[in-house]
């Protein structure tokens, strides 16, 4: 605070005067003068040597308004740290490639199962013989009648072949190539072998409808569509 009365006379001095009224004190020979080092702005905390500047942010921290600065950035599944987005894609394609490997395995092993019952049944006459196959009764029966029963053991050997196939594409043994075609050759002999037999082993001798071979062509189309499965695999 500067000087309000003369130190000499006692003469109230007027505002921004240097020189006193009554008797010309001069009021600067009383005040410390400002030196070039007083003058200087000191730098306040905000300005210290270091810490970063209105504007800026510090090297690694988030920017303003990113999801990690909001906190909207989930920590959890596939959008955890450290996953980009080409690790993000091969994440997401290999998993739809197992369960395609799954479902292309389960259509294999549906087929075999539906053809070896239809083999059963045809074979054995169950629920009930058919009009015009001949069960069998001895084992005898299927070497003196081979023409009846080769059939229905192809379908089920290339049945058979297409689950191993299936199961060893799962497995990632066999390339998706080499499973399509056999897959799909399986499938076509056993559609093939359920509609040469469908005349013979139909129906009952009452002329009712058998379910065989509505299973064994139920069993080709479970093989062909594990065929058409494993086609779509693009991992």
């Amino acid at each position: 605070m500067g000087v309000r009365f003369c130190p000499r006379c006692g003469t109230q001095r007027w505002p921004e005067a240097r020189f006193c009224s009554g008797c010309g004190f001069t009021y600067g020979d009383l005040e410390p003068t400002t030196t070039a080092t007083d003058a200087t702005p000191q730098p306040g905390p905000a300005e210290a040597p270091g810490s970063p500047t209105p504007g800026s942010r510090a090297p690694g921290s988030p920017e303003v308004g990113s999801p990690e600065a909001d906190g909207s950035r989930s920590d959890s599944g596939w959008t955890g740290p450290g996953w980009s987005n080409q690790e993000l894609i091969d994440a997401i394609h290999a998993s739809n490639g197992r369960t395609r490997r799954l479902a292309s395995l389960s259509f294999a092993l549906g087929g075999m199962i539906l053809v070896s019952v239809a083999t059963v049944a045809a074979a054995f006459g169950l629920p009930r013989p058919a009009s015009g196959f001949i069960p069998l009764s001895t084992l005898q029966d299927a070497f003196a009648r081979p023409a009846d029963y080769v059939p229905l053991v192809v379908a089920l050997a290339a049945a058979t072949v297409g689950l191993a196939v299936a199961e060893l594409f799962a497995s990632r043994t066999v390339k998706p190539a080499v499973a399509v075609r056999v897959l799909l050759i399986a499938g076509l002999i056993v559609g093939g072998v359920g509609v040469a037999l469908l005349g013979r082993i139909g129906y009952d001798a009452a002329g009712a409808i058998l379910p065989g071979p509505i299973v064994l062509i139920s069993g080709a189309a479970a093989t062909l569509s594990a065929a058409l499965v494993t086609a779509v695999i693009r991992d």
